[in-house]
């Protein structure tokens, strides 16, 4: 499962679009940290997990008080959550599959929530 896990984050961070590294860009840096917060919160959103767009939007914030993004970046980030809930909805189509994997790895609902206070140790 792990693989998969792992296997999941690469293909995110692989497909997205990235450009030469200039202020705001989408550059490798931004696109590795964003694949981890869009797998971390789409296995959580499949698994029951609250307040998972509060913490996608507090993963925007705090990489805008990190760094510079620009609205293409922005756009970007949002794109690939919306990947990596399709992607984690492919592999898991079936609710049998689902629900033995949520069961497995149950949603840390307190990382998450962490994560929504602008804490991300240990996601990304």
């Amino acid at each position: 499962m792990r693989f998969t896990i792992l296997a999941l984050i690469t293909s995110v961070s692989l497909t997205a679009c990235i450009s030469a590294s200039e202020p705001g860009s989408y550059d490798s840096d931004l696109n590795r940290k964003t694949a981890g917060a869009s797998v971390v919160s789409a296995f959580a959103k499949m698994c029951g997990g609250q307040r998972i767009n509060e913490y996608r939007e507090s993963f925007i914030k705090t990489m805008k008080t990190q760094r510079a993004v620009s609205s293409e970046a922005e756009t970007k980030i949002r794109a690939q959550y919306a990947q990596a809930d399709a992607s984690v909805a492919a592999r898991f189509a079936d609710a049998s599959a689902r629900n033995e994997h949520c069961k497995q790895y149950p949603v840390d609902q307190a990382a998450i929530d962490r994560g929504v206070a602008g804490d991300f140790t240990g996601q990304i």
